[in-house]
């Protein structure tokens, strides 16, 4: 579309009106830089210039955004390769030290939600258990009776 408009442009546009032409020879004075002031040949330099500089500027912001992409995407896959050893044990070591401080708070929560007292009744008491252990007798080789 804007290709086919600067076609129909350059087609209407007159760049050198012919009368335009008799006038400056008529005048004698045929210095090159007169010469091309009285014919209008700025303007078409000026347009191209312009059009021009349009291109450069869209290829170096184009360019800039690709080159853009491309570096932070190696500085994101070289970060963790870098930072993929460090990162995993210094994780591990953070969740370690979370758990600690907040196990008892974690698991009271989780109790409470669950509508069970933060301190369940277990079955027998320490006292209970060391009484059967202590009461408790070896069976045979592997403890599954006589073989």
């Amino acid at each position: 579309m804007q290709i086919m408009a600067i076609i129909m442009l350059f087609k209407e546009y007159h760049f050198v009106d012919p009368a335009l032409y008799d006038a400056v020879a008529k005048s004698g004075d045929l210095d090159t830089l007169s010469v091309a002031v009285k014919l209008g040949r700025f303007d078409l330099v000026s347009m191209l210039l312009g059009l021009i500089a349009v291109l450069i500027g869209m290829a170096a912001m184009s360019g800039f955004w690709m080159l853009r992409g491309a570096a932070k995407n190696a500085a994101a896959q070289q970060a963790k390769e870098e930072a993929g050893p460090i990162a995993r044990e210094e994780s591990a070591r953070i969740a370690r030290e979370y758990l600690e401080e907040k196990a008892p708070e974690l698991i009271a929560n989780m109790l409470q939600s669950k509508g069970i007292p933060e301190k369940p009744e277990i079955g027998m008491s320490a006292q209970q258990v060391q009484e059967v252990i202590d009461e408790a007798t070896e069976m045979g080789g592997n403890q599954n009776g006589p073989q």
